[in-house]
């Protein structure tokens, strides 16, 4: 047998091993049945008489606990039948194996040591390597599974979807005709209409090709190589990829030949083509004649009632480039900012207004999180980092580690109370990730999450009775992912309702004596409750108890804003407080 295997074993059950060496141990266990046979004869042994002289560390039941760490779920396994006896075992251990039999005996109180070290340093792995108690006369195995409860992830998506032809890379102001269905930044585009009244949109096509369309237009996506254009602007950027990407009008054809080119359409029916670079084939709809080529630096013209087509002076600044439409984001950004900015001190005025945290750091104390209403309440920033808030110019904090988080203690309670933020989900890996949470879920304390299948929740925990849960649909999705979005809970106690907001619409409005569970019979008697945040945190989660195997809580993403209330904010005034801070869409 393997001899590094042999002294990392009687090192694991010394206590004396070290977290590299436990690793080591763990690969090697990986690697070969015949080591996993082989350990477990060890360990066999070890557990028999380790049952002699302590108590087993498994319940009575003999299973282990399923919420166990990968170490301990290497040393605390069963050897199969209860009455199972070791002394098979026993009987064929060479003389130099009792000796060392012998010591792991004494050393029992260090190993259950030894075992919570190893949970804690195995507290976030996700995968974990179970020994599986073997039947009687069966050979032991050791397989792989997931740890349990595992995450459920969100189940609606647009994403690969096969009909998609193209994404809404960026857009700047724009102003969409149609107001009901309007896509959004990231959004993958079908065959449809495009039609813009205003602002400019930049469309990343799956073949490579890219377009700036710029408003007033009316574009027609029939392909990922082909579009109708009805009138207004397009810039195309086509790689060789690409190459016969086509642009028609009513009367012609433009095909791309390995180009940059710009198209004018205007209502009137006047066409005009400027080729930057490379090649561009004009074919016409309406005649026999044969195709024209246009080369890089030229341009035509032709009007309604023209029959033939004109030179005319080529005009790269007439079309949007990539990096002019980058600056007019930059300074439609720095409006937005300044409109914010406006709305932040506006919002000072309200007399209920307890908390605002507008994500400014603040130079002279840079670990701090500043309460603007007041000068308490500050929030301490713990691990995050600074980056990118919701426009260039405007920052936010990035939670992305298990240790990252904002503290900060909001005392007193509350008849009612309203919770409102800007926030970016950047993963569904947790199957709770903290928004807004009290370290105590006791006493009328008060907790607000998102779940890994896109569902928002929130919990009251009354003193005298099980937690209430009031859990929206599945809102958010994959096509969310990296998108800013505006989050509110109200807790009415006035009207009895819990009502869960995104982006400015109520998505769940739930009675509060039962929550998501309408069946339930344990009331929580009159109210109003006594509200209570107090000790708390952002984008985390600190039990100051146990409470669940789901101790790791943290969010995957960001956060710009947050502020709560001691009132119920009404419907208008939370719609209001979207359409005032949301970014361009």
């Amino acid at each position: 047998m393997n001899r590094q295997l042999d002294e990392l074993i009687d090192q694991y059950c010394a206590g004396c091993i070290s977290k590299e060496e436990l690793e080591t141990l763990q690969d090697l266990l990986r690697s070969s049945a015949e080591y996993r046979r082989h350990y477990h004869e060890i360990l066999s042994v070890h557990a028999d008489l380790h049952e002699c002289i302590d108590t087993q560390s498994n319940g009575d039941d003999g299973i282990p606990n399923p919420t166990q760490s990968f170490g301990e779920q290497l040393s605390r396994h069963t050897t199969g039948d209860a009455n199972h006896s070791a002394t098979p075992w026993i009987r064929n251990i060479a003389p130099q194996a009792w000796m060392a039999v012998a010591s792991l005996s004494s050393i029992a109180a260090t190993f259950l040591a030894v075992v919570v070290w190893q949970q804690s340093v195995t507290l976030d792995r996700q995968v974990q390597l179970k020994v599986t108690p073997p039947e009687v006369n069966s050979t032991p195995t050791v397989r792989v599974v997931q740890a349990p409860d595992s995450i459920v992830v969100p189940t609606a998506t647009g994403s690969r979807r096969k009909d998609s032809l193209a994404i809404l890379q960026q857009a700047v102001e724009p102003v969409w005709v149609d107001g009901t269905n309007v896509p959004r930044i990231g959004d993958e585009l079908a065959s449809q209409t495009l039609e813009l009244d205003a602002g400019i949109v930049h469309l990343a096509f799956f073949n490579g090709a890219t377009a700036i369309l710029e408003g007033p237009a009316r574009l027609d996506l029939i392909s990922n190589q082909r579009g109708v254009l009805h009138f207004g602007k397009i810039h195309c950027f086509v790689p060789d990829s690409a190459q016969g990407f086509t642009i028609e009008t009513a009367t012609n054809r433009f095909v791309d030949l390995g180009t940059e080119f710009g198209l004018d359409v205007g209502r009137d029916g006047l066409q005009e083509l400027h080729v930057f670079n490379g090649e561009v084939e004009l074919q016409s709809l309406e005649e026999t004649s044969e195709p024209q080529r246009i080369l890089g630096g030229n341009a035509i013209a032709r009007g309604m009632n023209d029959i033939q087509w004109s030179s005319v002076e080529t005009q790269p600044t007439r079309f949007t480039s990539i990096a002019k439409m980058q600056g007019l984001k930059e300074q439609s950004d720095r409006r937005r900012v300044e409109q914010w900015q406006s709305r932040m001190e506006n919002l000072l005025e309200d007399p209920d207004l307890l908390v605002l945290y507008d994500f400014e750091p603040d130079p002279n104390e840079p670990g701090r999180l500043t309460n603007r209403k007041s000068n308490s309440i500050h929030g301490t920033i713990l691990g995050c980092e600074w980056a990118p808030g919701r426009w260039s110019g405007k920052l936010a904090l990035d939670f992305k580690r298990p240790n990252n988080r904002v503290r900060f203690n909001l005392p007193g309670t509350y008849r009612n109370l309203t919770m409102s933020t800007w926030l970016r989900v950047d993963g569904f890996d947790r199957v709770f990730s903290s928004i807004m949470s009290s370290d105590f879920f006791d006493n009328h304390h008060l907790h607000w999450q998102l779940k890994s299948n896109g569902s928002i929740g929130s919990g009251i925990k009354p003193p005298t009775t099980l937690r209430l849960i009031y859990n929206t649909p599945r809102l958010l999705g994959y096509e969310d992912l990296g998108r800013w979005v505006h989050l509110a809970l109200v807790v009415d106690q006035d009207d009895g309702t819990m009502t869960h907001y995104l982006n400015g619409e109520i998505a769940t409005r739930l009675p509060m004596d039962t929550g998501s569970e309408p069946n339930r019979i344990d009331a929580l008697g009159s109210g109003p409750w006594p509200l209570r945040i107090g000790k708390a945190e952002l984008g985390n989660w600190s039990p100051a108890e146990d409470y669940d195997e789901w101790l790791v809580r943290n969010l995957n993403g960001r956060i710009d804003e947050f502020a709560v209330f001691a009132r119920a904010l009404t419907a208008d005034e939370i719609q209001f407080a979207y359409q005032s801070g949301k970014p361009i869409d």
